[in-house]
């Protein structure tokens, strides 16, 4: 599984020297709680320009860019068709994230993965929960998603 071979998770809790846990995992991080190996992810698919991550969530996910909108609605990142499809950036989107706003597209599905969670925000509680998102480029540069 891709995640497994170029994405580290840090540790969620840490010991402290009275032997009480507590979060390695400030709720509003300016570093992501996750690194991610572009150069292995774009060894498997070129396409690859950002990984989305929110913790406690099933969000977690690289994200792909083509010449069009059409290409990863229903494939998946080897490029079969799979009516799921993969999370997209806006073909007109700057790879870097450096338009004011960048579009992301992925299913809602029913399952809860990619995007099926997003009507859960809905819930105020939900979202204080899950206010951060991460969004890392292969620029290397994470960018905070609220």
């Amino acid at each position: 599984m891709l995640i497994d071979k170029a994405v580290e998770t840090a540790p969620q809790t840490q010991q402290t020297e009275n032997g009480q846990t507590e979060s390695a995992i400030k709720p509003v991080s300016e570093t992501a709680p996750i690194t991610v190996d572009f150069e292995r992810l774009q060894e498997e698919n070129k396409d690859i320009i950002a990984w989305l991550y929110c913790p406690d969530t099933e969000i977690n996910y690289p994200v792909v860019q083509s010449k069009d909108n059409e290409y990863y609605l229903r494939r998946l990142l080897d490029g079969t068709w799979n009516i799921a499809g993969t999370l997209f950036m806006d073909y007109r989107n700057a790879a870097d994230c450096s338009d004011l706003h960048t579009i992301i597209y992925g299913h809602n599905m029913k399952n809860n993965t990619m995007f099926g969670s997003l009507p859960k925000y809905s819930k105020q509680e939900y979202y204080e929960e899950h206010s951060v998102l991460y969004l890392l480029t292969c620029s290397h540069q994470s960018r905070i998603i609220k």
